[in-house]
């Protein structure tokens, strides 16, 4: 039985690849319409953004509304002819290569021939970085100035993606998604499955919420260890944690991570090391 099994789900609702799972656009609808209209007018997009920005779950949209050929080319290998992959699946599709930077020049070069003889009708290429997809300069006339940038997803986007993805099930208040998003480097994928070990860790140790502390200790790498002087907390009965030379109760205790000192609350930082909190 699998952890999300008991939230009541059938599949992982925090897979990280849109194509496994039910995930869905939060945000870039009338730029994924202007990709669509694009696509229709058989032109030819570049979709660029940074990594888990959006790209991804941008093309799984269009792939579905359209009926398009989606190929990763993260995993089509250097070697392969492209052509057969274009040849054996469709007749004259719309075409979504994601992770554009992966091709080579060469198989660049016969999407373009493609394109020029009315094989394919339109292309979106999604990468991180223009300058890295080998592009010719008669491919980059053909996008022209139909580019589409794509921002850092934020943490207004983690707590709308994260609540729409638990639903009912999430335990989470907004502000321990926000520790967690931060925990993660504002990356989403990362925050993803962040919020998949501290759910593991709910159902491991039998508990319905989370505290600051104990997301705290799980995210932040450091171990529980027992204590010589006293196994558990006397309050909850949690086992505590070791932090540099201070046995601390995550539950109950509100310290420093960086050198175990006891803060209150409202400190923005830690009167013994100086440490922002």
């Amino acid at each position: 039985m699998n952890w999300y099994n008991d939230f009541g789900f059938e599949q992982n609702p925090l897979e990280p690849n849109p194509f496994f799972s039910d995930s869905f656009l939060v945000k870039y609808k009338h730029e994924t319409r202007w990709i669509e209209r694009s696509l229709k007018a058989e032109n030819i997009v570049l979709l660029e953004g940074p990594e888990s920005s959006g790209k991804t779950i941008i093309a799984k949209e269009l792939t579905e509304r359209m009926n398009c050929l989606y190929l990763d080319a993260g995993r089509i290998s250097k070697n392969n002819n492209i052509e057969k992959l274009i040849r054996k699946r469709f007749s004259r599709p719309m075409l979504i290569v994601d992770n554009a930077q992966h091709l080579t020049f060469d198989n660049l070069e016969r999407i373009k021939y493609f394109y020029d003889k009315k094989n394919v009708r339109g292309v979106l290429f999604t990468a991180e970085f223009a300058e890295d997809v080998p592009f010719s300069e008669s491919l980059k006339h053909r996008i022209g100035r139909r580019i589409v940038k794509l921002r850092n997803a934020t943490a207004k986007d983690a707590i709308i993606i994260t609540k729409k993805r638990l639903g009912k099930s999430n335990p989470f208040s907004d502000r321990i998604i926000l520790r967690i998003f931060g925990f993660s480097n504002n990356d989403l994928k990362l925050h993803l499955n962040n919020c998949e070990k501290v759910l593991k860790h709910l159902i491991d140790n039998e508990l319905e919420s989370i505290s600051e502390n104990e997301l705290n200790l799980i995210l932040s790498g450091h171990v529980y260890r027992q204590s010589f002087s006293a196994d558990n907390c006397h309050k909850c009965e949690k086992e505590l944690a070791l932090i540099n030379d201070y046995w601390r109760c995550p539950v109950c205790d509100t310290f420093c991570l960086h050198c175990g000192c006891l803060v209150l609350e409202e400190d923005e930082e830690c009167p013994d090391c100086g440490e922002n909190l």
